[in-house]
């Protein structure tokens, strides 16, 4: 794996037996999960992801990706944060669209958006896939778990 930084190759690595990283590749900012249980969370989470990206690191629009697994997530943070979908892109936009349309494209920063924890590793794989630098998941602790994101420990 040469197109991912070496923590998110890593993440491919060990949650879908994905190849290792390659030395001398890109050094990764960061990989993060933001627990949201359902949309309204997730929805919310976007947002604060975006700011981090933009404000506190100073990212250009254009080098941002906002996934989702379904269609219809993807129009509504469309509608709420004013992104814009692929074919709509433009080097002042935020790029988001359903993980499907995205498959082999890479952004330098991700934001996966996956409030159901039973989206398919297929899906998963695909999104992680696209992040070079930069990888943000929202969603369920059943994510975070199957992406092994963080140290969890068991429910007593």
């Amino acid at each position: 794996n040469c197109r991912n930084s070496a923590q998110i190759a890593s993440v491919l690595r060990r949650s879908f037996d994905g190849p290792p990283a390659s030395v001398g590749g890109p050094e990764s900012e960061s990989v993060h999960w933001s627990e949201a249980a359902d949309e309204e969370p997730a929805v919310a989470e976007v947002g604060e992801a975006i700011d981090v990206i933009l404000d506190e690191r100073d990212h250009a629009p254009e080098s941002i990706l906002v996934a989702t697994a379904s269609s219809r997530l993807r129009d509504r943070l469309i509608d709420d944060y004013a992104f814009s979908r692929w074919e709509d892109r433009a080097h002042t936009t935020i790029v988001c669209e359903n993980v499907h349309r995205m498959k082999g494209l890479e952004f330098d920063h991700l934001v996966l958006v996956v409030p159901d924890p039973v989206t398919s590793d297929e899906l998963l794989d695909v999104g992680v896939s696209c992040a070079i630098l930069s990888l943000t998941v929202i969603g369920p602790r059943a994510v975070a778990e199957r992406l092994h994101l963080a140290p969890f420990k068991p429910a007593t």
